[in-house]
């Protein structure tokens, strides 16, 4: 295992020596989590969403957890190893008391995939909005 983290491409961007209190990005794919699940997920009217949510947050190879208006209730961005998890993720979803049911939808390709929100936005954009 002679190359680091930054070297094998596992995080990215990141500096050496790496800085105790440092977050990185991640590539999923070096990680061994090269398959992308969204999952709307539709709860129960009896249970607050808070708790929904963290029980949602709390499933196995669950990243992200969205609070929604409209008929989802939830959006959850999972990653996962390979496809053969994908029916364990399923099944963790509709073990839940929470969950009345789920529909799953499969990332073929991530066009876009970054922790940096505003990276998108020019420079001028976010200036006029800050005014």
């Amino acid at each position: 295992m002679g190359e680091n983290l930054v070297q094998r491409g596992v995080l990215l961007g990141g500096v050496e020596p790496i800085p105790l209190a440092a977050r990185f990005d991640l590539d999923p794919d070096a990680v061994g989590l090269g398959v992308t699940i969204l999952v709307e997920v539709f709860t129960k009217d009896d249970r607050p969403h808070t708790v929904s949510g963290e029980a949602i947050a709390a499933i196995e190879g669950v990243e992200k957890v969205f609070f929604t208006m409209g008929s989802t209730d939830f959006i959850a961005l999972a990653r996962l190893p390979n496809s053969d998890c994908v029916e364990r993720l399923v099944s963790d979803f509709e073990a839940l008391d929470e969950v009345a049911r789920t529909d799953s939808t499969f990332v073929i390709d991530r066009a876009l995939d970054s922790h940096y929100p505003l990276q998108q936005y020019d420079v001028e954009t976010l200036l006029d909005v800050l005014d």
